[in-house]
């Protein structure tokens, strides 16, 4: 999707190799939708011969393939995979007119069965959202599709929606304007941000992306 973390980690490495080997001519398309399947569908129908790359999130392995089972073309264990390009913590993150400053207030919000909306915009972010309203035991709140994590953003920045889950490099900028307000991020790394952990017990789910190559694909042309 555009504007995903798909997107800016492989126009990352678009101009690494466009700077260090002979001109590679890469054309992005955009298959945003149904948490991936859209895209995930079109690339499992791809030739397999080196052409067509796909840059999945790490939640296209877990999320889809139970969610839509039946309408999946292919199994995404099949597909060849060739190189992590990287991993970033996940935000959560609020309006700044929201009374949420910390992962504490969010957790104490949802299980008090107060109405809280939550936007998320690819597999992995739906994943994170389930784990946090299962730990609550919150009944009263509600995740909000978008079509990519900075389209979230924009919508909390926007006071469209109170919080959103998006990869930290999509949102830092943002909240470095004062546009919205992180209130807690995954993982190990140190962010400078609580971590969301501390009150979402287990929760260390991070945004991670890979480059793989269609099912059956030449041992030679994934090397």
């Amino acid at each position: 999707g555009p504007g995903s973390g798909n997107e800016m980690l492989f126009r990352k490495v678009d101009s690494i190799i466009s700077k260090k080997t002979k001109p590679v001519r890469f054309v992005l398309e955009f298959k945003p939708g149904a948490n991936e399947l859209i895209g995930m569908n079109h690339f499992s129908q791809s030739a397999n011969d080196g052409y067509t790359i796909y840059a999945p999130g790490v939640g296209v392995w877990f999320g889809p393939p139970v969610w839509y089972k039946k309408t999946l073309l292919q199994d995404p264990t099949e597909w060849e995979t060739v190189v992590s390009l990287g991993e970033a913590p996940l935000a959560f993150y609020a309006a700044n007119n929201s009374i949420a400053n910390s992962p504490a207030d969010l957790f104490n919000m949802m299980k008090s069965g107060a109405k809280v909306n939550i936007g998320v915009g690819a597999p992995v972010h739906v994943l994170a959202y389930e784990y946090i309203a299962k730990q609550t035991g919150s009944g009263n709140s509600q995740r909000v599709q978008y079509n990519s994590p900075l389209a979230v953003a924009q919508a909390v920045s926007g006071n469209q929606i109170e919080f959103g889950i998006s990869p930290l490099p999509v949102v830092a900028e943002l909240a470095k304007a004062g546009k919205l307000k992180i209130i807690g991020t995954t993982g190990n790394v140190k962010t400078g941000y609580p971590n969301m952990a501390d009150s979402f017990k287990g929760l260390d789910m991070v945004g991670h992306v890979g480059i793989v190559l269609p099912k059956g694909t030449a041992k030679d042309v994934v090397d």
